[in-house]
């Protein structure tokens, strides 16, 4: 047995691998919780970033021939 502490909580608890990252169920579920909103703002950003990248005439831009249409 190993002795690691939690990554989210801090506190130490008795691991059967030197590897292991959280103490409890609660803290697993939090952690797991914290990295889906991560990954979410991250895709979020992704997705601004690239809106924000074409200029207005530009044909490869999302909603070009939409505009040129006039819809």
């Amino acid at each position: 047995m190993y002795t690691v502490l939690c990554e989210h909580c801090g506190a130490p608890f008795a691991a059967r691998s030197p590897r292991a990252l959280t103490c409890g169920q609660r803290c697993r579920q939090a952690r797991s919780r914290t990295s889906r909103a991560e990954l979410h703002a991250f895709a979020v950003e992704l997705i601004l970033d690239e809106a924000d990248a074409y200029e207005l005439d530009d044909y490869k831009s999302p909603g070009y021939v939409d505009r040129l249409l006039g819809s």
